[in-house]
């Protein structure tokens, strides 16, 4: 009698998990990019890189991006449709950082936009101070369910290759990309997702679930690796981000 109990109690916890997991995918929406492919270079940059200070809105959600004309630099999230693989000299890799070492957008579109995010100076103690931040239009809150991460070509060569400020990874490094959420300045939760560990550095879309953040009012993306941390480098803070979805 009490195994039937057991079994039943399974059966229940069972068929609500499923049924509030089916649930939670149907009241989903997606936060497609791609209306800013239109706005990309024939080499599938946006044209805006270099010239927007403000970042941009798609459905509700503001994505964060500034840059400075004075010396070419620009930090945040930047629509891309480059599908670039090949690896490059030291001094061309600055007209090359903007392709996932997938080569195709998350949902495994050839033509479609991803992001590329260049958090450099995500380094400041307090959050709000990164470059990469995710916020609702106009303070609203959100509740994030996933999204993907890649590695950048350009991050992947340097971890295999090195740079002049960084050694090539060994077996024992890594590079994590931490995403916290806050609301009200307070965090509601974090997640790590780990792009080198290992001896292996992934070139695949990995899919990041964020449910457990719950109701948030800034999404932050901040990088980190075992180089840094050994104080023996610095290696680009570079990754891509693809098919966002919001409760």
């Amino acid at each position: 009698l009490n195994v039937m109990k057991n079994i039943l109690t399974c059966i229940v916890a069972l068929s609500a998990l499923l049924f509030t997991s089916c649930e939670d995918e149907e009241n989903l929406y997606f936060i497609s990019v791609d209306p800013l492919g239109a706005q990309c270079t024939d080499d599938g940059v946006w044209n805006a890189c270099f010239t927007n200070t403000t970042g941009f809105d798609i459905e509700g959600i503001h994505f964060s991006h500034t840059s400075h004309a004075w010396d070419h630099t620009w930090y945040g999230f930047c629509p891309s449709k480059v599908r670039d693989l090949k690896e490059y000299t030291p001094a061309e890799w600055p007209d090359h950082l903007w392709a996932t070492t997938a080569g195709h957008s998350a949902r495994g579109d050839y033509d479609a936009t991803y992001l590329v995010a260049n958090a450099f100076a995500s380094t400041y103690d307090f959050p709000f101070f990164s470059p990469c931040v995710i916020t609702g239009v106009g303070g609203i809150t959100f509740k994030p369910y996933d999204l993907y991460i890649s590695n950048t070509t350009y991050g992947l060569y340097a971890m295999e290759n090195g740079t002049a400020s960084s050694k090539p990874f060994e077996p024992d490094d890594w590079y994590v990309i931490n995403i916290t959420g806050y609301r009200n300045e307070m965090v509601t939760g974090s997640v790590d997702v780990y792009l080198a560990q290992r001896g292996r550095v992934i070139k695949e879309w990995q899919r990041v679930r964020l449910s457990k953040l719950g109701l948030i009012d800034h999404l932050i993306f901040t990088p980190k690796t075992s180089i840094q941390e050994k104080g023996e480098g610095w290696l680009p803070p570079y990754f891509c981000i693809d098919a966002l979805h919001m409760h």
